[in-house]
């Protein structure tokens, strides 16, 4: 399979990379870094596995060639909610790397002439907001807080797909956990157990 990934450097992106190029799965990363690989401050890659730059700006351009033939595109793209103090300068940074990264993949997708069949992007467990002892379904509504609306905002740019008329795209199940997951038929990629998000009890 050949599978797109945006955020491939991150803590989950890096090993699903990984988990692909051990599986023999041709994987393209799509970074804002230029250079190449083993240059200074480039790691090299893994086998199967090849970096290309784009710009999430939230328009296609010239990277869009990468998608074509692809089995499936998966979004990690975003800056890490913990690395620094949220100023509103950060606060921007937070939503629009991740809005405008899965803008730029959904218009990427819609123009290509072969679209892969599944668009994979990510979500949180934010999305519902400080909920205590509440027990939250995927059927709950969003939160209020920021990390909330971030998601919210988040999703909503990727179902723009599902939304673009006839294709091979449709809303699917919600599954929030550290980050979305769906389906993808990979030995390494399983889907974890739909259940209430309810803390659990330590034992004595």
């Amino acid at each position: 399979m050949k599978v797109i990934i945006a955020g491939g450097s991150g803590l989950l992106g890096s090993a699903l990379v990984a988990a692909l190029s051990d599986s023999h799965h041709e994987v393209v990363v799509l970074t804002r870094r230029s250079g190449t690989a083993g240059a200074a401050g480039m790691p090299p890659l893994a086998a199967g596995v090849r970096n290309v730059q784009w710009t999430p700006d939230g328009e296609a351009a010239a990277w869009t060639s990468a998608l074509e033939g692809a089995d499936a595109v998966v979004n990690l793209a975003g800056e890490s909610i913990g690395a620094g103090r949220w100023s509103a300068t950060r606060k921007r940074q937070i939503v629009d790397s991740r809005v405008l990264a899965t803008r730029s993949l959904v218009k990427a997708i819609a123009a290509s002439s072969t679209p892969p069949p599944v668009f994979i992007s990510g979500s949180a467990v934010g999305y519902y907001g400080p909920c205590g002892d509440e027990v939250v379904t995927e059927e709950s509504p969003a939160g209020a807080d920021f990390l909330a609306q971030v998601c919210a905002t988040w999703e909503a740019e990727a179902r723009r797909l599902a939304c673009r008329g006839p294709g091979p795209y449709e809303a699917g199940r919600h599954e929030r956990s550290n980050s979305r997951r769906a389906r993808l038929p990979l030995p390494t990629w399983r889907k974890p157990a739909r259940e209430s998000l309810r803390p659990q009890a330590t034992p004595p």
